[in-house]
């Protein structure tokens, strides 16, 4: 996904972003036991839909899509929709598969059409996951394929094709992938749906005091897996950059550690695989930046692809390597307003239900 593609959600670690997931949404539950929002749209019987994540390992890699599924899980519940997540872990007996194809068969005879979002599929390790989801098709269910990964990071055309003939519809989380698309796939309705601000990926950090100034920029996650267009590692690139203010890390494995963490350095650096510029074809870690910005970071970025860093605009402060210590300098006199900035920017543009909204999705569901 994105896979740890770039943003190594190894960095939230398993334990973390489940606490929040668990105890507020849940797998194979209803998501609809939050407080309603006040751009909630009722239904008079609620429509019902499912979020998939088909990758092999199941719950175990379902820190990775968090972002994503509880960005979903969110939107849809807020549309007034009754939502179930599904994972390898909860379909494996016949009793669970049995449920979920009469669950789609008794929505179709309501007269409803079921949602069910499916992502990881390059990851589902086997046929059974894929045909259990043809069924749902067959019995009236209208699939979505969530395209979770970067098309510079694998066989991106064989990701596509997996859902030939199964997906209605594909949901995308960067412009650089949408504007990479294949003239074939084209055909398929495709709508950019990046992960936002879930309430359930906020750990409340706090925001810095008004006028605080930070002396070093924080790296999250494993510099190993990122070179630049050359091949060359970044790490001795953005070390020359900022010498000894540049503090990196990748054993987070509690809320508390990532907590402690953001709130001691609250200026994020953002890199990419195969960081290029410019004009930039990096594809911007949306699923990262949800969690970055839903913890309040003041984040720093390469420079990604133009139309990427639109919907970005004013939260995230791209910078050339060469202006980049410029930037974090400018940042990091006053952390606090570059925190608050940022949060109150991205969760007003990318609360979940305004992302669906956007998308064109509930004009056709």
């Amino acid at each position: 996904m994105q896979m740890a593609s770039n943003y190594v959600l190894v960095l939230l670690v398993h334990a973390l972003v489940r606490i929040s997931a668990a105890v507020n949404l849940g797998y194979l539950s209803s998501a609809s036991t939050a407080a309603p929002t006040p751009d909630k749209r009722p239904t008079a019987t609620p429509k019902n839909a499912w979020i998939w994540n088909m990758h092999a390992k199941g719950d175990t890699k379902k820190f990775m899509y968090d972002p994503v599924i509880l960005t979903l899980g969110e939107a849809l519940r807020d549309y007034g929709a009754n939502v179930t997540f599904v994972s390898k872990d909860n379909l494996e007996s016949d009793e669970h598969r049995n449920a979920l194809l009469d669950d789609v068969t008794a929505t179709v005879a309501r007269g409803q059409k079921p949602l069910i979002v499916a992502l990881a599929f390059f990851f589902t390790g086997a046929d059974e996951p894929l045909s259990i989801l043809r069924k749902c098709k067959d019995l009236g269910a209208f699939v979505v394929f969530y395209q979770s990964e970067a098309y510079d990071f694998l066989d991106f055309h064989e990701h596509l094709r997996m859902c030939d003939g199964l997906c209605d519809e594909i949901w995308d989380f960067s412009h650089a992938n949408l504007d990479n698309y294949p003239e074939s796939w084209r055909r398929v309705k495709n709508r950019y749906v990046p992960p936002g601000y879930a309430r359930a990926l906020d750990f409340g950090v706090s925001v810095a005091k008004q006028g605080t100034h930070v002396k070093n920029i924080a790296f999250l996650g494993q510099w190993g897996v990122r070179r630049d267009y050359r091949g060359a590692p970044l790490e001795p690139l953005y070390r020359e950059v900022f010498g000894t203010k540049l503090v990196s890390k990748n054993d987070i494995h509690t809320a508390e550690d990532f907590t402690g963490f953001f709130t001691e350095y609250p200026v994020q650096l953002v890199t990419y695989r195969n960081e290029n510029c410019c004009p930039s074809t990096n594809v911007l870690l949306a699923f990262r930046m949800a969690q970055l910005f839903s913890n309040r970071a003041c984040v720093i970025s390469a420079r990604a692809y133009p139309h990427d860093e639109e919907e970005f605009q004013g939260i995230v402060h791209f910078a050339e390597r060469s202006q980049i210590a410029k930037v974090f300098d400018e940042k990091s006199r006053d952390v606090g307003n570059c925190q608050k900035q940022g949060f109150e920017k991205f969760k007003a543009k990318f609360k979940p239900f305004s992302i669906l909204k956007r998308s064109g999705f509930f004009d056709v569901w």
